[in-house]
Order: C-alpha cells, then structure tokens, then sequence
C-alpha cells in the first residue's frame, strides 16, 4: 500500500481590507434609540387616552447646571 502525499489547501489572510466604519455603527445606534423612544412616546399617550381617558401631556426643561428634564403624563 502506497501513502499519497497531500497539499493542503493555503489560504491568504489580508486584513487590510477590513475597515470597520464607525460612522455607520453611530447611525444605526441613533436610529436605535430614537425608535424605542418613540415606542415610549407612543406607548405613553395610548395608555392616557385608553386608560386615564385625558389628555397627555410632556414638558422639557432646562435644569440649572446644564442638565436637562423631561417628564410625560395625562392631564
């Protein structure tokens, strides 16, 4: 019985061209975290017309020291 040699397969391994883009990563985390804010928004005012049967309402405020407040609720 005769043993027959093997050449494995080579591969090139070039990570040069891997760039990652962190712009795009930025892009898609903001629109991320703009959409679960509207999901609350949104949760926020169904909850006052079907449940509290008012209104709703939402402020913004500056707070002294740089800080900003947001609060939502029914009227």
């Amino acid at each position: 019985m005769e043993l027959t040699s093997y050449a494995s397969p080579k591969m090139e391994m070039d990570n040069t061209q891997t760039v990652e883009d962190l712009v795009a990563f930025f892009i898609v985390a903001g629109y991320v975290l703009l959409a679960l804010g509207a999901t609350l928004i949104l949760g926020a005012i169904a909850w006052c017309f079907m449940y509290a049967r008012s209104s709703f309402e939402g402020t913004l405020e500056q707070v002294e020291g740089g800080g900003w407040k947001f609060r939502i609720g029914c009227k």
